[in-house]
């Protein structure tokens, strides 16, 4: 596994944790835009906690690959969602 692996994975894992802490917190600047696009305020927690799980899965998957991988395609579809 090389540093600059490792280095994404961890930076990735960090941003994913802060936009579910920020969610979980209800910092005006996310929660914003969900209430501006409809986004029922019942959904949001299940969003933030979609995100913490893909974080934890991302630092997971530095130690078991499949995990990460199913993590990061899962943050992909979230985020294309």
């Amino acid at each position: 596994m090389s540093t600059a692996h490792v280095v994404v994975t961890v930076v990735g894992a960090a941003m994913a944790a802060f936009s579910a802490a920020s969610l979980f917190l209800g910092a005006e600047w996310t929660a914003k835009p969900l209430a501006d696009y409809g986004v029922p305020r019942s959904w949001w927690s299940w969003l933030a906690a979609a995100k913490a799980a893909g974080a934890a899965g991302l630092l997971a998957g530095l130690f078991l690959p499949v995990v990460g991988v199913l993590a990061a395609i899962g943050l992909v579809l979230y985020f294309l969602g």
